[in-house]
């Protein structure tokens, strides 16, 4: 809130990027309805910027920046539908060899589908997703994120054998020392237990 006071030209990238990170932390808080009013100052901001400070660059704030946060806040906000939309979006502008934020992408959409009653779907895109990715990319930060979609999974349907597929999955992953962070985090927070 406080970088959106600064005074900086309409067009300018901060403009749009400020509101959406505040989008985005909000949601990530539990804090809705002040999330989707930063969320819309974004949309708006974002429509208003200078096209060269849309650039794929450091300095700028690209359609695929906007999209990739856009699509997460609604995932955290649980407007799933506009979540599918905006990820698939967002999924659309990542070239291939952008690894972790097309991983972190697909795992919000992974989830988003298991919430919408799609679990086969959503696990094994989740599955794809991890096993897509080079082992030196699969760190702490996405072996924990891959949990998100196992833990969407309701438990009456946790014996399915596509579900205990994608967890056995996560399991050899950790098993083969990738992320051995994640196992002390899974015991400490709101991490679906190994179900078998």
């Amino acid at each position: 809130r406080q970088a959106q006071a600064i005074p900086a030209d309409p067009k300018h990238a901060t403009r749009a990027m400020a509101p959406a990170l505040e989008a985005l932390a909000r949601a990530q808080l539990g804090d809705h309805e002040s999330s989707l009013r930063a969320l819309e100052a974004a949309r708006r901001a974002f429509d208003a910027i200078a096209p060269e400070q849309q650039a794929e660059s450091v300095f700028g704030f690209s359609q695929r920046r906007w999209r990739f946060y856009e699509s997460r806040t609604l995932s955290l906000l649980s407007d799933i539908p506009a979540a599918i939309d905006a990820e698939q979006r967002a999924l659309d502008l990542y070239p291939t060899e952008v690894i972790g934020d097309r991983a972190l992408l697909q795992l919000d959409l992974a989830s988003c589908l298991v919430r919408s009653k799609e679990i086969q779907l959503g696990v094994g895109l989740a599955r794809d997703a991890l096993l897509s990715m080079p082992a030196e990319h699969r760190t702490d930060i996405f072996l924990r994120y891959a949990w998100h979609p196992a833990a969407a999974v309701p438990a009456r349907f946790r014996n399915q054998p596509h579900v205990t597929e994608y967890c056995d999955v996560l399991r050899s992953l950790l098993a083969a020392g990738a992320g051995s962070q994640v196992t002390e985090w899974i015991g400490n927070a709101q991490a679906p237990p190994p179900w078998r």
